[in-house]
């Protein structure tokens, strides 16, 4: 056991030191370090917890009784939100993510009544680990295949943003991009066969009488284990991700490829209707596009003859003009028809209106 205890406590040092290389990195906007820093942590502190445990020691932490708990059901998302930041899906968090935390803000919540206990108390209900007798408890069961089923779904959901990623780009152009989406697939893989493992471990720990400590002890040296490979991926990740730049720039981008994205633009615009979205910006399509800011405003201007601003304002006014025609909509101002097209103020409306037009919306309306 002493070997074991040793290795839990080599890779929570090791966990905890590429978390401060993390956090301190000097990259700019580097989101998707925070949110592996923050993997990082959960499983490092977990592994410190079961070193103190094999050495007896864990007396002196009495308090960190069940605290891993509810973070375990962040592991799956903190992953899901480093991919997105790490291939540029996502630019920012919303508020829409915290849905994403409901599983261990519920978690938290059942367990607060034992938090709260004191350091005596928790001692009193602590039973050091017994080779001969280690039984998981129906409960726990539900606990940790719940974990189990959402760390599976998580990485199913990153393969398809990763896989979605690779068909933007050709292997000539982007050797860098595609070497780097490989390794996320690699990474995520090696995920997955640790959720597999816990699958494993857990049901021969249900089912059988046979070496039931030892499968929950290689469980935790699986997690040991997953520290050293990111520790190792991260530095591969330094030399293959730095000068690799997951936005598309105009230089690498073809006529067909211009002809392609521009379909994809019409198709965001005629199916989902975007336009309608009062706050709706540039950099919306380029993140769900690929491309830098620059050669997006060249797109447009080459590919539409106008600006991104013009190009949006005429499927606005298009739909105004269906409402301002339309019986079921007789009751809206043009004020509230401005609001429903995506306009701020009447203001832009009405100017926006003339210009594609060549008359005011009462002059429209009355003409009609």
């Amino acid at each position: 056991m002493e070997f074991i205890s040793s290795l839990f406590l080599l890779s929570a040092i090791h966990g905890i030191f590429l978390t401060l290389i993390l956090i301190t990195s000097i990259r700019k906007k580097s989101h998707e370090n925070i949110f592996l820093a923050l993997l990082l942590i959960i499983v490092s502190g977990y592994l410190f917890k079961e070193y103190l445990i094999l050495e007896g020691q864990f007396s002196a932490i009495p308090h960190s009784m069940a605290a891993f708990v509810p973070l375990f059901y962040l592991l799956g998302p903190l992953y899901y939100f480093y991919v997105q930041f790490t291939i540029k899906e996502k630019t920012k968090v919303n508020g829409w993510d915290v849905i994403h935390l409901v599983p261990a803000i519920i978690c938290f919540l059942v367990i607060l009544p034992f938090y709260i206990l004191s350091a005596e108390v928790k001692l009193s209900l602590y039973s050091a680990p017994n080779p001969d007798y280690c039984k998981i408890p129906p409960d726990r069961i539900i606990y940790y295949g719940l974990i189990i089923l959402s760390g599976f779904f998580y990485c199913k959901r990153s393969l398809f943003f990763i896989e979605r990623k690779k068909k933007s780009y050709s292997g000539r152009n982007h050797k860098k991009q595609l070497a780097s989406l490989r390794w996320l697939v690699y990474y995520t893989r090696v995920f997955q066969g640790f959720l597999t493992f816990a699958v494993i471990a857990i049901l021969i720990m249900v089912f059988t009488n046979s070496f039931k400590y030892y499968m929950m002890l290689s469980a935790v040296l699986a997690s040991s284990i997953l520290i050293h490979f990111i520790s190792y991926w991260a530095i591969k990740e330094s030399k293959i991700i730095k000068g690799a730049d997951f936005n598309m720039k105009a230089s690498s981008m073809g006529r067909d490829q211009s002809h392609e994205l521009k379909a994809k633009i019409l198709e965001i615009l005629e199916k989902e209707k975007i336009y309608l979205n009062g706050d709706l910006s540039a950099r919306e399509f380029c993140n769900r596009l690929s491309i830098n800011s620059r050669y997006f405003s060249e797109l447009i201007n080459q590919e539409f003859g106008y600006s991104f601003t013009y190009l949006i304002n005429s499927y606005r006014i298009r739909e105004a003009k269906k409402m301002i025609t339309d019986p079921q909509y007789a009751h809206l101002s043009f004020m509230g028809i401005a609001m429903e097209v995506g306009f701020n103020t009447k203001n832009t409306f009405t100017r926006a209106f003339k210009r594609h037009t060549g008359m005011t919306p009462t002059q429209y309306k009355s003409k009609q």
